[in-house]
């Protein structure tokens, strides 16, 4: 596996309900019940967008919502990277999947749209669905535990590297 692909963070919605639906159909998404399609809208719009539709629990405007659903969409980035996504539903809280992503980013437009059937997709092949956290370094379940973004690029070179070999030690199965 490539040494520099980089990997990704991408939360299964607020609370996992998008995991099932991940795992069944082999996707990684994301998305609320109001996001407009990012690939009919400018990032601007997404932002203004975001700025009275997307608040976070303070009921401020969620600052970064409008760039992570850019970047899920829009970054080549993401075509090849490693993903990690915390599996947050009770049965499998502690555990991570992880995945190879594999290929753009698509927009379903009869998807409901709600937090169980996310509109904005990648293809994944998930390689493993039952890493427990515990079985990280320390300085990756901090990293981990420290991140509640719905995308985030992992930038701490240690991090990257044990989540690498996660994805790597079972891509050929």
């Amino acid at each position: 596996m490539d040494k520099q692909r980089p990997v990704f963070i991408v939360r299964a919605e607020r609370e996992g309900e998008a995991e099932e639906l991940n795992l069944e159909e082999s996707i990684c998404s994301i998305g609320w019940g109001n996001t407009p399609n990012p690939f009919e809208r400018t990032r601007e719009d997404i932002k203004a967008f975001g700025a009275t539709h997307w608040l976070n629990d303070k009921g401020e405007p969620a600052r970064d919502a409008p760039f992570m659903i850019w970047r899920f969409a829009r970054s080549a980035e993401l075509d090849q990277a490693v993903i990690v996504t915390p599996r947050l539903a009770p049965e499998h809280r502690g555990e991570l999947m992880v995945g190879i992503c594999k290929g753009a980013a698509y927009w379903v437009e009869d998807a409901r749209g709600d937090e169980a059937n996310p509109r904005l997709r990648r293809p994944v092949r998930w390689v493993r669905t039952d890493v427990l956290r515990t079985s990280l370094s320390e300085e990756t379940q901090e990293w981990l535990k420290s991140r509640r973004h719905t995308v985030r690029r992992v930038r701490i070179e240690e991090v990257q590297q044990e989540l690498r070999a996660l994805a790597e030690e079972h891509a050929h199965e």
